[in-house]
């Protein structure tokens, strides 16, 4: 208990683990609250107005109920989010109670993946809708600060630095 708080939270590379930790989570909230849109815009009573919903061409409920909202065998882009983002969180955990270096290669992996189905949803949202989704882009945001951390922090193991 104690040694793993340490781990995480002293010098050296514990602040990576946190970092992935942490944006990992930001992208399980960021997708389960998508998950909880579409659920309002496809219930019987509908959603009347979501606080994501700013005018016309920013709106999080146009692009959720898009055909452009499940890319990936039919299952929606925030579902499968939740699958990465839960991954991830569990590669990092496994970092951190074995110290092994596979699990930030997942990462890497995980997080590369999210940032290529980051440019194709972004173009895909902002040059074929033409709308911004706030929490897309948010989902993009996490994308971009996972794979950074990944990837410094697998540098960092491979360089000896760990």
């Amino acid at each position: 208990g104690g040694c793993a708080v340490a781990v995480l939270l002293g010098p050296g590379l514990g602040w990576y683990l946190g970092g992935v930790l942490v944006t990992g989570g930001m992208g399980l909230v960021v997708s389960f609250y998508m998950l909880d849109i579409d659920a309002k815009i496809n219930s019987p009573e509908g959603a009347a107005s979501l606080p994501c919903d700013v005018t016309g061409q920013v709106s999080c409920s146009r692009a959720a109920r898009s055909k452009h909202s499940a890319v990936l065998f039919g299952l929606k882009n925030a579902s499968l989010g939740c699958i990465s983002y839960g991954l991830v969180v569990v590669c990092a955990l496994a970092r951190l109670l074995t110290g092994m270096y596979w699990p930030v290669l997942l990462i890497v992996a995980l997080s590369f993946c999210g940032v290529v189905a980051s440019v194709y949803l972004l173009h895909l949202g902002l040059m074929v809708m033409r709308n911004v989704c706030p929490v897309c882009m948010a989902a993009h945001a996490v994308n971009l600060l996972l794979f950074g951390l990944a990837l410094g922090w697998s540098e960092r193991i491979r360089w000896g630095e760990a």
